[in-house]
């Protein structure tokens, strides 16, 4: 099940493209759709910045670059991945307001929902930073909102989610990890909230 979970996670073009255009594909589409992979290759661009190197591989930097093995991830940024966090947050506020602007031009009655999904990532990214969720949970979390962001999410697959995380988590302890998720046991987004408990 977990490639089937992978893929259906959207990068954030992806995101912007579904909410923007829907079921109601029109004249505009292609123009927009290429207006997003621009964007989506100028933020590709900006990600190659060598500050974020220390959290490569530890968190999301887009969607579609989460990895099984980032679910479990148990420890909390240290001092020098905070400041890779802060060049991130940098970057990320550039292409979000790309993406805004984007978004507000192509359909500006629906932007709404692509601002939405960004103060979701951006409340992650920020419990991240504080120390209060480990790499591991802010990736669970990161993966939730993107899938919930698209319409893809129902129970069934927050289910899936919790059946791969704990086969992940057996396969961990199997492979001699004494601790799992230090921080939290499970995160989750309950009714538009972050929720966490040990």
């Amino acid at each position: 099940m977990e490639t089937g979970i992978r893929g259906l996670l959207p990068i954030l073009p992806a995101v912007l493209l579904a909410i923007l255009m829907g079921l109601g594909l029109n004249a505009c589409a292609f123009g927009s759709r290429q207006k997003v992979r621009a964007l989506q290759a100028e933020c590709r661009a900006r990600l190659a910045d060598h500050r974020i190197d220390p959290i490569r591989g530890k968190v999301a930097l887009q969607m579609d670059q989460i990895e099984p093995s980032m679910l479990i991830l148990p420890a909390a940024p240290d001092a020098t991945e905070k400041a890779a966090l802060q060049a991130f947050a940098m970057i990320r506020q550039e292409c979000n307001k790309d993406y805004l602007a984007a978004a507000e031009s192509i359909d500006p009655q629906n932007a709404y929902r692509l601002r939405a999904t960004l103060a979701r990532y951006e409340m992650v990214y920020a419990k991240l930073y504080d120390g209060e969720i480990s790499f591991g949970n802010a990736n669970q979390l990161l993966e939730q909102a993107a899938i919930e962001a698209t319409g893809d999410y129902d129970q069934s697959v927050l289910e899936d989610l919790r059946d791969a995380q704990a086969r992940r988590d057996a396969a961990a302890l199997r492979a001699g990890a004494t601790s799992i998720r230090p921080t939290y046991a499970d995160c989750a987004w309950v009714e538009g909230s972050m929720r966490c408990t040990r």
